[in-house]
């Protein structure tokens, strides 16, 4: 199991505890949109500023497979209860993965203000840090 190293004081300025927090809530109604283009333009920021967008991307992208699962689910039990409608028969339904989804947002962007390294719960990590451009 790998430790997480906690950030540098100097990282955790106002700004970034303040943009961090937004980007997570801007992440409620735009998903993926928000988080993958300030993963890549925070790479030149600091390096907790660049965790915040890797973890509010990585969050997004486990929502999306969640819900591809659920859509997959539905598919395959549908058919045994005799449900031609494979969208009324979701293995989760879609209300409580929403709510769950918000609820945990809304909790990493307080986490976040308050300048925490990690601020969603262990989930797998799809995406790794970008490397730091080098200056010739």
């Amino acid at each position: 199991m790998t430790t997480v190293e906690s950030p540098p004081a100097s990282t955790t300025t106002g700004d970034n505890r303040v943009g961090a927090m937004l980007l997570h809530l801007a992440t409620v109604p735009l998903g993926v949109v928000v988080a993958f283009p300030a993963f890549l333009l925070t790479r030149n920021r600091s390096r907790w500023m660049h965790q915040q967008a890797r973890a509010a991307l990585n969050w997004q992208l486990a929502i999306i497979l969640l819900k591809a699962g659920n859509i997959a689910l539905s598919m395959v039990f549908a058919p045994m209860m005799n449900n031609p409608n494979i969208w009324h028969a979701p293995a989760i339904p879609e209300p409580i993965v929403k709510v769950i989804d918000i609820g945990l947002i809304i909790y990493a962007a307080w986490r976040a203000y308050r300048g925490h390294w990690e601020p969603y719960p262990k989930i797998f990590r799809l995406v790794k840090s970008l490397p730091r451009p080098t200056t010739a």
